[in-house]
């Protein structure tokens, strides 16, 4: 609550985050845009805070309103969007932002987005928050990616708070950006399901190239007698390379491909699967290894293992970059009993603990108050 008793409005920027208010909707979201929308969800619970997105166009009505949240429709921006048209959409987006009127207004993941709603924000007395979603956006390599890079580099730095997912990240902030960052680690509500009998070895993921799903179909040709699943819907702009990958997971006799499962339905997948495999070169902390936390289900994770929490509390197997050792690890998973319970028991006690939406959302509003000035 402001110091004058009025409501804190909050007002996240999200294209494709329209899927996961409305399942029937064709936007594609990938992990930024499911934590944005746990942490929305859970902060329009609190009556303080009246909350707010600006989402893209899919055919849906100017407004909606989904349980107290406000969703604006306005574009989708694309990479080859020629100067002219993404001038074009910064006006908009100025007028739109200048409309909602918030005294926040939140962005994630990297583009030049984030560049624009620091400048408005600075304009017009506002606060901006970012939260990191990536790897690339605090090691310094999206300076590399042109006008695009600087223009996102200026608004992280105008931001005036910045949030990260794991305490790597805040150092190489710090390192390389100067910026005192703090850390909201990657949320999911904590729920008890009966769980039955897992019988498959599973892969979710948008299907992009740094993802490497190519590498979950080799898996599963190493060990034709377990059945593997892969759920990967296509990464924007990226249909072609999500077509080439179906077709390779389709010639894999033991491996069951699905373009697309709705976040509503998708937690099943986890719940029946033994194990939960990522390829993904680098990431921030993936989703999937919450929903793999909440179903009991181990992680193999060929490169990614943030604060090396997966050695750290035994929550599966990190692989180091070798598949030899994924393929070996995924071997032990299947055939050594008291070693999968381990796993599986220590992997919900970790997402319990480190990453239940109610205590660090908590956390976040905390910041918030702190950074609106407003008393708690």
């Amino acid at each position: 609550m402001k110091n004058n008793g009025e409501k804190i409005e909050i007002c996240f920027i999200s294209t494709y985050v329209h899927s996961l208010f409305n399942s029937e909707s064709p936007s594609i979201h990938g992990g930024s845009e499911l934590q944005l929308y746990l942490i929305a969800k859970e902060l329009s619970i609190n009556s303080d805070f009246v909350i707010s997105f600006v989402v893209g166009n899919f055919g849906q009505k100017n407004v909606e309103e989904y349980k107290k949240i406000k969703l604006f429709k306005s574009f989708n921006p694309k990479l080859n969007d020629s100067l002219y048209k993404k001038l074009i959409q910064a006006i908009l987006y100025y007028r739109l932002f200048k409309k909602i009127d918030a005294d926040i207004y939140f962005t994630s993941a990297a583009n030049s987005t984030v560049g624009l709603v620091s400048l408005f924000c600075k304009l017009n007395n506002k606060k901006h928050i970012h939260r990191t979603a990536h790897e690339s956006e605090v090691n310094l390599s999206y300076y590399k990616e042109g006008i695009r890079g600087k223009i996102f580099i200026k608004g992280l730095l105008g931001s005036d708070l910045v949030v990260t997912q794991n305490e790597t990240h805040r150092k190489l902030l710090a390192k390389n950006n100067k910026i005192n960052a703090k850390i909201l680690k990657n949320s999911y509500p904590i729920e008890d399901f009966n769980l039955c009998k897992k019988d498959s070895i599973l892969w979710v993921a948008r299907c992009d190239y740094w993802k490497k799903p190519e590498l979950f179909i080799q898996l599963a040709k190493s060990i034709p007698n377990e059945r593997f699943i892969m759920i990967s819907p296509p990464a924007n702009e990226k249909e072609d390379y999500q077509k080439e990958i179906k077709e390779k997971a389709n010639k894999t006799k033991n491996l069951i491909f699905i373009d697309r499962v709705p976040f509503n339905k998708i937690q099943k997948y986890f719940n029946d699967a033994k194990i939960f495999v990522n390829t993904s070169e680098s990431e921030g902390f993936p989703n999937t290894f919450l929903q793999a936390g909440v179903g009991k289900t181990p992680i193999l994770s060929l490169n990614v293992n943030p604060d090396n929490f997966i050695d750290e509390y035994d929550c599966g197997f990190y692989c180091g970059n070798n598949f030899e050792k994924l393929v070996e690890n995924t071997k032990i998973l299947i055939s050594n009993e008291q070693i999968w319970n381990n796993k599986s028991e220590n992997i919900i006690k970790y997402t319990e603990n480190h990453h239940n939406i109610h205590k660090n959302v908590e956390n976040l509003v905390k910041m918030i108050y702190e950074l609106v000035g407003a008393k708690e």
